[in-house]
């Protein structure tokens, strides 16, 4: 019994020792805190590069405007060789028989204006965005591109390829409204104005459909006459402005 009281005496006192110690190692680490051993993680991070800009290529600029000459080729032989489809009329049709009058807004105006115009909001657009980018620091310079001894800044060459596609979009758009047109025929209201038939075609009609050619008038004119949908001008402007609402947006 008396020997049992020892050991746990002796347990005791083993015990309150080593709460000793410890408290002397706290104390001691917190008068000197240079001496604790440090639990901080030190990790070096690689140095991030900045991505550099690759000089565009003079092989996607050649591709680029050979796109843009086979639709504006394509667009002028459906001009020149194309002959529409010839559609019947009903001899009293009062649909298209209404007086020649001029285009108020030729086509050549529609397509000159329309895209001086949208070049000028794309041009005056990306002149803001660049230089705004520039004061805030979200862009750096680009890489020039260099044709022999001419050189344009990043600035004209992302206007240049603007340029290109906004103008392959247009003559994309005039293309695909002329193979409607010449697969239509659709008779424009003026149709009988410029007719010119004889006057035995309109004499007695009732309700009479001629599919015979009788007409006697400018070819040129009957070749437009024949031209009416779908419409080339709804369809160039609203996809000329639409583009250019969408880089305005953008």
């Amino acid at each position: 019994m008396q020997k049992n009281n020892i050991n746990i005496k002796s347990f005791f006192e083993s015990f309150v020792n080593l709460l000793k110690f410890y408290s002397d190692m706290e104390n001691q680490g917190r008068s000197s805190p240079d001496r604790r051993p440090s639990l901080e993680l030190e990790c070096t991070m690689p140095e991030i590069q900045p991505l550099k800009q690759r000089q565009p290529k003079f092989n996607w600029l050649v591709v680029d405007f050979a796109c843009l000459l086979g639709v504006g080729l394509t667009c002028l032989l459906f001009k020149l060789v194309a002959v529409p489809y010839h559609r019947g009329f009903y001899c009293d049709d009062d649909s298209i028989n209404k007086p020649y009058k001029h285009s108020t807004v030729p086509s050549s105006v529609l397509y000159s204006v329309g895209f001086a115009l949208a070049y000028l909001v794309i041009s005056v657009t990306e002149w803001c965005h660049e230089r705004n980018d520039k004061r805030s620091g979200k862009r750096c310079e680009g890489v020039p591109f260099k044709i022999g001894p001419l050189q344009l800044n990043s600035l004209l060459v992302r206007l240049c390829s603007l340029f290109v596609s906004f103008a392959f979009g247009g003559l994309t758009t005039i293309f695909v409204t002329d193979i409607g047109k010449y697969t239509v025929g659709r008779l424009r209201p003026h149709f009988l104005s410029i007719c010119k038939a004889p006057s035995f075609v309109f004499m007695n009609c009732s309700h009479t459909y001629i599919l015979d050619d009788v007409c006697t008038g400018d070819p040129s004119l009957l070749r437009e006459g024949r031209l009416s949908f779908p419409s080339g001008h709804a369809s160039f402007s609203g996809t000329i402005w639409s583009k250019v609402l969408i880089n305005v947006k953008s």
